[in-house]
């Protein structure tokens, strides 16, 4: 999981966001509004526009193009269940936010296979603790 994530005001250039996503090697970047998710931004929508739209698209606020129907998960949700989820909707990545819907990651479904490769049962535990896993190693 990507703890702290990489977050954006919807007001946040897509170019500015590929740079972004760049440097801190992600694939996605959640929209924020007073600290809550409201959309994500991952490399499909930018590869997306650049294809169909053409690089004018790089001016414009990722506000215009995030998701806005993406998975969201707690902290404390099981790793098969934010999987299923994921996987549910079609998509790559889970923002991850705590009881009050503050964002606390991004979990990846490539974070969740490289988990459960190195653990039996990593299944049977919450986000949470895999996020703070990857923070401390």
């Amino acid at each position: 999981m990507s703890a702290p994530p990489i977050a954006a005001p919807s007001s946040t250039s897509v170019l500015e966001v590929a740079r972004l996503m760049k440097m801190y090697g992600v694939g996605s970047v959640v929209v924020l509004e007073d600290r809550r998710p409201i959309g994500l931004f991952t490399d499909r929508e930018l590869v997306w526009l650049v294809a169909t739209i053409g690089c004018e698209s790089l001016s414009h606020p990722i506000g215009r193009y995030a998701m806005r129907s993406f998975p969201v998960v707690r902290k404390d949700t099981c790793v098969r269940e934010a999987a299923q989820l994921i996987i549910g909707m079609g998509a790559r990545h889970a923002v991850v936010v705590d009881s009050y819907g503050f964002l606390v990651g991004v979990v990846s479904l490539k974070d969740i296979a490289l988990k459960l490769s190195r653990l039996g049962e990593e299944e049977k535990r919450s986000t949470g603790e895999v996020a703070l896993e990857e923070l401390e190693g």
